[in-house]
């Protein structure tokens, strides 16, 4: 979750805009590893002045360097708000039942202290969430070692993609009450042409949404856009397909990078 969230507003001014303002901001949060993130957030006013001075359990750096934007004709902070300070502080908000509006695209080719396992677990935490059954590969060092299969064409940005360790169930989830948004995803299948991946949006433990698609191996790696809002959790399982021809390996597992959330 994003947040706390601080306005720094002067007294003796008055406010010249409504609650529905949007403003945009930026946040340094303390990730897995002592890693830092720093992640850019929409919120309307009036839902910041709601979570200031509230409790979170763990607190979170706000950090801004220059100014903060208003979607209207980008005045900074007009009359009465200024902008935050240039050294990050430390406050404190309470836990979020929604979206904060954070969105992050996950890469995968940011998690650290993956140690010499050549396919390790994605850690719990990473991108805000919990994970099962996901493991990501270095795709360089794939196609060297195995040549070229479906796990190259599935790499959309950097060197790292992720898989569903042993064709299992893969899914990513946040704590019971807290909900994300789920916005694109960029998938292939590993080694099976026409592999059948059926994706599910659950909130307490109903699914509220479903798309089933199907993936090919060889041709570059596909954009999925969903927007699936006010979920607890996503499930992603893969059956079928025709296997591809002269690759050294087989089963149904699916490729999958760039995973866009807003959470």
């Amino acid at each position: 979750m994003c947040g706390p969230f601080a306005i720094h507003k002067n007294s003796t001014s008055e406010d010249n805009f409504g609650d529905n303002t949007e403003i945009a901001f930026y946040l340094l949060r303390k990730g897995e590893n002592n890693s830092l993130l720093l992640l850019r957030c929409i919120q309307t006013l009036s839902t910041l002045q709601n979570q200031i001075h509230h409790h979170v359990h763990n607190p979170i750096f706000i950090l801004k360097t220059s100014s903060v934007e208003i979607n209207d004709a980008g005045n900074v902070f007009p009359n009465g708000y200024s902008t935050l300070p240039k050294e990050p502080i430390l406050a404190t908000s309470r836990s979020l039942t929604s979206s904060c509006g954070c969105t992050r695209v996950l890469t995968f080719d940011d998690i650290s202290n993956t140690g010499n396992d050549r396919y390790p677990a994605i850690p719990n935490g990473y991108g805000g969430l919990t994970w099962t059954n996901a493991l990501i590969m270095n795709t360089t060092w794939e196609r060297v070692t195995y040549g070229w299969n479906g796990y190259a064409s599935g790499l959309s940005s950097g060197v790292f993609v992720g898989f569903n360790s042993n064709a299992q169930q893969m899914s990513m989830s946040v704590p019971v009450g807290q909900y994300f948004q789920l916005n694109s995803i960029s998938l292939c299948a590993a080694w099976r042409n026409n592999l059948t991946v059926t994706i599910k949006g659950i909130r307490a433990n109903i699914p509220v949404y479903q798309t089933v698609i199907n993936l090919p191996v060889a041709s570059k790696n596909i954009l999925y856009t969903i927007k699936w809002a006010g979920i607890d959790k996503v499930t992603r399982d893969s059956v079928g397909g025709i296997e591809y021809p002269n690759l050294n390996g087989v089963g149904t597992q699916f490729v999958f990078d760039d995973i866009d959330i807003t959470i």
